[in-house]
């Protein structure tokens, strides 16, 4: 199967981080690399970055089931209301 590539644009619509917010997360081997296309073009494999905004959801979900098995056990007085 032929990866589909995406550009700087298609990749601003699926993950809204500014350019250098991207290249920090890629140097520190926490987003995927970028594809050299050509002198000054470069772009991302599509899988990849849909894996990356997947496992991003599943840490989220996790957290937020940790939160509440944490909660579960206060009495009512001590939840937490959702304000900050």
């Amino acid at each position: 199967m032929t990866e589909r590539i995406i550009t700087r644009k298609q990749l601003k619509c699926l993950v809204p981080l500014s350019p250098s917010q991207i290249e920090r997360l890629e140097k520190a081997g926490k987003f995927p690399k970028r594809v050299a296309l050509g002198p000054g073009r470069v772009g991302w494999i599509e899988s990849e970055v849909n894996g990356w905004i997947e496992r991003q959801m599943a840490a989220r979900n996790a957290r937020s089931s940790a939160q509440d098995e944490i909660h579960a056990g206060l009495p009512s007085s001590a939840k937490p209301t959702g304000g900050r």
